[in-house]
């Protein structure tokens, strides 16, 4: 946890040392949203916990990931606390709508049909998705046809882009709905469903931890997808600040210290369960 922090440490200290510094109080506020976690001195970002490398509870019970660093950077630029709300993926959207949450910082790919419910800040990375199953179906499948099949079952994470992509691209497949990654790789091992359909730093994930289980994925991605910091509609005050901070985080070269941490570098993957 102490080399998180420093971490953390060092990338504000660019941060500052870049940019003018980023003063946010309640006279210039002028958002309800922004007036809410100032008066509280806590700003509330809502993740899932079960999706490294973005966000995952470590074997200490404490939140680590590239969205937990990013959250954390936002929370020290606005002087106040971080708190992670810990909520399943499907209702993720649902929590900053009800109040219970600021923003959704956890992976989430920016669509149209999201855009209807919540404010997306512009892409802090770009993520694609990809095919995870055994070596041994992998090739049984690529062998008799592919996936696009009458009775192949597929794995995605419900309410999710992937699911969409499973319907649109291989429509005969039969879609199994999980709740987190640790349920769709319990059904493949258990033979289950043929494949999980997710980010492909999830299906490279999954491969590197799960080395006897002889887990495949593919070499390239099938789609290119943006992944956005997600608000509540209604408080251009408070998106123009979140903006700002994910713009100056980016030119400064922080987004890309935190890349090469979390998708790079495998040292954290001793931090997990």
């Amino acid at each position: 946890m102490a080399a998180t922090v420093n971490f953390i440490r060092r990338l504000i200290l660019v941060f500052i040392i870049a940019l003018p510094v980023l003063v946010v109080t309640k006279a210039n506020a002028e958002s309800p949203i922004l007036d809410r976690v100032l008066d509280r001195g806590v700003v509330k970002v809502a993740m899932t916990g079960d999706q490294p490398p973005f966000n995952v509870v470590s074997r200490s019970g404490m939140f680590i990931g590239y969205d937990v660093d990013l959250a954390q950077a936002l929370a020290n630029a606005m002087n106040v606390e971080l708190e992670i709300i810990k909520v399943p993926f499907p209702e993720l959207i649902s929590a900053v709508q009800a109040g219970r949450a600021d923003m959704i910082i956890s992976g989430m790919s920016i669509t149209s049909q999201r855009s209807k419910q919540v404010s997306f800040v512009e892409p802090y990375m770009v993520s694609g998705k990809s095919l995870l199953a055994t070596s041994e179906r992998m090739a049984q499948l690529e062998q008799d046809g592919g996936f696009n099949r009458l009775g192949i079952k597929v794995a995605a994470l419900k309410s999710s882009t992937s699911k969409t992509l499973v319907q649109l691209n291989i429509p005969k497949a039969e879609i199994v709905g999980v709740n987190n990654y640790e349920e769709a790789i319990k059904l493949i091992r258990e033979r289950k469903v043929d494949a999980l359909f997710a980010d492909m730093a999830i299906c490279k994930l999954a491969v590197l931890r799960n080395p006897n289980d002889d887990f495949v994925t593919l070499q390239r991605p099938l789609s290119m997808e943006p992944i956005g910091v997600a608000l509540p509609h209604g408080d251009l005050h408070f998106f123009n600040l979140v903006r700002n901070f994910m713009v100056s985080y980016e030119r400064v070269g922080l987004m890309t210290k935190l890349r090469s941490k979390w998708f790079d570098n495998g040292e954290w993957l001793a931090q997990l369960p």
